[in-house]
């Protein structure tokens, strides 16, 4: 069993976090956007600025230092593939229109966050487009919206993990139970709960961000860059039509290794 998007002519895909496994994602997207015969557009968007404790742990140099992070990153990669890629300089917030019309028109949203707050904005906000459409849909209005597929990812020191998921209704994940191949899968918020409760992660270990982990010594210099190869190798099968047969992936550096959960496992642990 796996989960696949319908095939398209063109696909948005929106970066959310250009930092650690951001900024090596944003590298692999931008390769693949080149690469594909479809066209791919690409935007991302992240508030923070480069610092120097970010120059060869993240993927940047020391010339880009006082740089805004999505902005670069952007502009690298628009220089480096023929690409025009939008970079929005601002953090995600779910109270702007501006982000949510952005997010609607995505067929992938890949977050690369440091925390539960900032996943939680980007819950909040498909919350938001997907009571849209619902709207819309009893007013028989058209609808012009991405696939809005969520890829988020989240780690530690040595070890992270990636969601998969693109809807809220639960109904229409049971019914597909069946098939081989199905379009529906619960949200990364739906399936794992954790990632947005903003108490339990502060219970369970401090407000500290991904580079200051990594000067920390408490997060390992290359798990982002791992995190991002298997991110971007999902993104591609997607994108390719073959489909992803894991709907979520555990990797480990200490291992090392990358061990998925089978669509079909997940699917029957729902029921």
């Amino acid at each position: 069993m796996k989960f696949s998007m319908p095939e398209k002519e063109s696909y948005q895909i929106t970066l959310i976090g250009c930092g650690g496994t951001g900024g090596y994602t944003a590298q692999a997207l931008s390769r693949i956007a080149f690469e594909s015969e479809k066209e791919i557009k690409l935007v991302f968007i992240d508030g923070d600025t480069v610092e120097e404790k970010n120059v060869g742990r993240q993927n940047f140099y020391y010339a880009e230092t006082g740089e805004n992070k999505a902005s670069v990153l952007a502009e690298r990669y628009s220089f480096a593939y023929g690409l025009e890629i939008k970079a929005i300089p601002e953090f995600f917030t779910s109270k702007y229109e501006k982000f949510l019309s952005l997010l609607s028109l995505s067929d992938l949203i890949i977050s690369a966050v440091d925390s539960a707050a900032a996943r939680k904005e980007i819950h909040k906000s498909l919350i938001k487009i997907h009571k849209a459409i619902e709207n819309r849909l009893s007013h028989n209005m058209p609808i012009d919206v991405g696939y809005l597929v969520w890829i988020d990812t989240g780690n530690n020191e040595y070890s992270g993990q990636i969601l998969v998921g693109n809807t809220f209704d639960k109904k229409i994940i049971k019914r597909q139970k069946k098939q081989e191949t199905i379009s529906f899968l619960p949200y990364p918020s739906l399936s794992e709960p954790d990632i947005i409760n903003e108490k339990l992660e502060k219970k369970t270990s401090p407000q500290t961000n991904c580079a200051e982990r990594i000067r920390l010594k408490e997060q390992s210099a290359t798990i982002n860059l791992l995190m991002a190869s298997v991110v971007s190798s999902m993104v591609n099968n997607l994108l390719e039509g073959k489909g992803v047969e894991s709907c979520k992936v555990f990797v480990n550096e200490e291992i090392p290794g990358v061990f998925p959960v089978y669509v079909s496992e997940a699917l029957k642990n729902k029921s």
